[in-house]
């Protein structure tokens, strides 16, 4: 049995408030592409260690794994695929932390519905 503490709890609040400002902004950039297409919309999947964030996408329902951020620090990570995030030599293949205010500041200014922020530089 886990236990949570208020801490626990409220950065969980704080990230999941992040990822839905977030995943806003890829349904507006989508909807404002392709206006005629069905919008895209993105669901949370909280488990133990990660948040898997999904993209529905809104033609067929198609469902694949768009990132995921580690509920201990908040930092966003590249999928390696549905089940797990993606690793480097040196650790996992962290983008930023939702946490930072900097660090969201430059995510939402360079962050598309691609992925293409989630890559290394």
């Amino acid at each position: 049995m886990t236990t949570t503490t208020v801490e626990d709890a409220k950065r969980l609040a704080a990230i999941l408030e992040r990822i839905e400002v977030l995943t806003a902004k890829f349904v507006a950039d989508g909807q404002a592409q392709h206006p005629i297409l069905s919008p895209d919309r993105y669901e949370t999947e909280v488990g133990a260690k990660f948040i898997r964030i999904v993209c529905v996408h809104g033609g067929n329902g198609q469902r694949m794994v768009h990132a995921f951020v580690d509920v201990s620090n908040g930092n966003l990570i590249k999928a390696a695929g549905w089940k797990a995030p993606a690793k480097r030599k040196n650790g996992l293949a962290v983008c930023c932390s939702l946490l930072d205010d900097d660090k969201f500041a430059w995510l939402m200014a360079e962050a598309d519905r691609f992925g293409h922020y989630l890559y290394v530089r």
